[in-house]
């Protein structure tokens, strides 16, 4: 889990082993905030801040073999008033890593059109 105080900016890159586009969403809106040109391996998209609770930020790779995706938990949240970090924002962030076979994807990762064989680095 990514963990960030409101009103902090947050990069997230996400690379994939094959070239692919990549889509950026967040939470369950159906409209990306980002989509890369085709043909690339590593996306990054910097978001001004979220509100103040728990989103899921998505990356879809797709390509003529089909799509993979994965995500990051992020939490974002408000320090109490009397509460001053001395070394300024941590992040806490624990990704999974789901590899997709050609007989489907297992262990939570969403499906998509397809078994697309992926490896992420996310970072």
């Amino acid at each position: 889990m990514s963990t960030t105080p409101v009103g902090a900016e947050r990069m997230f890159t996400a690379e994939c082993d094959q070239q692919a586009t990549l889509t950026v969403y967040l939470d369950d809106d159906p409209d990306p905030v980002y989509q890369s040109d085709p043909g690339v391996q590593e996306v990054s998209y910097t978001f001004e801040s979220a509100p103040l609770g728990q989103h899921m930020v998505r990356v879809v790779a797709a390509n003529e073999n089909g799509t993979g995706e994965n995500y990051w938990n992020w939490n974002v949240y408000q320090y109490a008033d009397c509460h001053v970090l001395s070394g300024g924002p941590y992040l806490d962030f624990f990704i999974r890593h789901y590899r997709c076979g050609s007989s489907g994807c297992a262990g939570g990762a969403r499906g998509g059109s397809g078994a697309m064989p992926y490896a992420w680095k996310m970072r």
